[in-house]
């Protein structure tokens, strides 16, 4: 009570104001007890529907609340359950289960983009890596392209290529981004001839599924832990 209060009004069309001081104004409604009443009952209105919207949007922040523990303790429930197949019927130990799960896990976050003129290398990617993000590109400006929009976390390069090669891709990329691994892979080539280059690694065409997954896990943890030195 008698403290001084002020508010913010925003005028979203062109609007007159008409500004009446305190002492008048409440002159005004101790004569006019008609006028007192309707300016109460839009006060009480007003102050209704925001209490009403303010305990709508705590209703529908408890439910969500609550929807995300129950997803949570199922998502538990489910690794727990995967944990104990693996260690009964996968013939792992309990550290090894687990071990095995981290790595599933490092893969369903890895963005990887494998650069290839041949469409069924670009699938053979996806195919090695299911639960990655796996991106394409045909060729080096392809690649350029796509990471100049979104960053990946592992380039896979094909050398021979049309438009840009694999080595010129690799000397941008080194320019641009200095700390993104990038692999090479080729049938045409050797390991020698990539070494002579700034390659994080080299896998040979053709390849296997589990050789293909952990040259790329082994990349991008190498790059992790020179990023965290």
């Amino acid at each position: 009570m008698n403290q001084t209060r002020s508010a913010t009004v925003c005028a979203i069309d062109t609007s007159h104001v008409f500004t009446i001081p305190k002492i008048s104004f409440d002159g005004l409604l101790r004569r006019d007890t008609d006028m007192q009443v309707r300016i109460y009952r839009n006060i009480i209105e007003i102050l209704s529907v925001k209490i009403l919207k303010d305990n709508v949007r705590t209703r529908d922040y408890e439910l969500e609340k609550s929807r995300r523990e129950r997803l949570l303790r199922e998502q538990r429930a489910t690794a727990e359950i995967a944990l104990n197949l693996l260690v009964k019927q996968g013939g792992m130990t309990r550290d090894e289960a687990e071990s095995h799960v981290a790595d599933q896990k490092r893969d369903a976050m890895l963005e990887i983009l494998i650069v290839d003129d041949e469409p069924e290398i670009r699938r053979f990617a996806k195919g090695a890596l299911p639960t990655s993000s796996v991106r394409e590109a045909a060729d080096g400006e392809e690649a350029l392209a796509a990471i100049g929009k979104r960053r990946p976390d592992l380039v896979v390069t094909d050398i021979r290529m049309p438009q840009m090669d694999g080595y010129t891709l690799l000397v941008h990329l080194r320019e641009q981004y200095p700390d993104l691994p990038v692999l090479a892979i080729s049938g045409y080539v050797s390991a020698q001839d990539v070494d002579e280059h700034d390659f994080d690694g080299f896998i040979t065409k053709p390849t296997t599924v589990e050789e293909f997954r952990q040259i790329v896990r082994d990349a991008v943890a190498e790059a992790k832990e020179a990023a965290s030195e």
